[in-house]
């Protein structure tokens, strides 16, 4: 079988309907492209590209595609790497598509330039294509599911839009997490209960000293399950992450701990 086939079949075990575009293009074979008919493969050449079809017809299929390689870490608070843990992530010609679930999104908008989000009859290229200029379309790492947009941003500062049907943008962050005082006290006690390996992760991000093979992302996350269970609203547990010296949340700021608390909630 070969690698293409191998990928439609991964894809259609996802709930994605796929066509066939032509070679090293982004333009559909064939007409009638939206209905992704189940014959749509029939006949495609060998070598065409792989497109996938966003909406209700994907299973509520949105992709976030950002034209800038920086693009998810500023919008999402997580490298392409990091976010791959959590969902389909690809690798385009000039940045990433990083794929997602939102029934209902509607059509695509742009919520700030360099990122679009590609909703209801979209078209986005999918691994293993060839870019026009050469280059391959692939995954940053092993796709195994693809997660609500809910897991990976807070859907309503993502599309807040303004009157009269403008353009969605990226909410700012507030100081909400700031007017937050932390009962360490309380917080110590509860984590002095838990696991070995989360209390030893959780003295080293309270006193910073983390080696470079320490996983930040996944002890945040970690301490923000931990506290989630524990009681703590999502505003405590954001700002509790943010008084961790050796946190990311204290170099990425409060819409990344934000987001870790609302993950860890779900």
């Amino acid at each position: 079988m070969s690698e293409r086939d191998e990928l439609l079949a991964l894809y259609a075990r996802l709930g994605l309907a796929t066509i066939p575009l032509l070679p090293r293009s982004k333009r559909p074979l064939r007409a009638g492209w939206k209905q992704a008919p189940s014959q749509a493969w029939l006949g495609a050449p060998l070598d065409a590209n792989v497109g996938i079809v966003c909406g209700s017809i994907s299973g509520g299929l949105v992709v976030l595609d950002f034209d800038e390689q920086d693009g998810p870490r500023e919008t999402l608070c997580m490298t392409p790497r990091e976010l791959a843990v959590h969902t389909i992530v690809v690798a385009t010609h000039r940045g990433y598509h990083v794929y997602a679930r939102h029934v209902g999104f509607g059509a695509s908008v742009r919520p700030r330039a360099g990122l679009d989000v590609q909703g209801e009859g979209a078209l986005v290229v999918a691994p293993p294509s060839i870019h026009p200029s050469g280059g391959s379309y692939g995954f940053v790492a092993e796709p195994r599911r693809i997660a609500a947009l809910a897991e990976i941003t807070v859907v309503g500062d993502l599309f807040k839009s303004t009157a009269a049907g403008a353009e969605a943008r990226v909410a700012e962050p507030t100081d909400e997490t700031a007017s937050v005082t932390v009962d360490w006290e309380t917080v110590e006690e509860w984590i002095g209960v838990q696991s070995p390996k989360l209390r030893e992760a959780w003295t080293m991000l309270r006193a910073g000293e983390t080696p470079d093979e320490f996983d930040r992302s996944k002890a945040d996350f970690a301490v923000a399950r931990c506290l989630w269970e524990g009681g703590w609203s999502e505003a405590d547990v954001a700002a509790v992450l943010m008084g961790l010296v050796g946190s990311k949340a204290r170099e990425r700021g409060e819409r990344y701990a934000l987001r870790t608390a609302l993950r860890a909630r779900r």
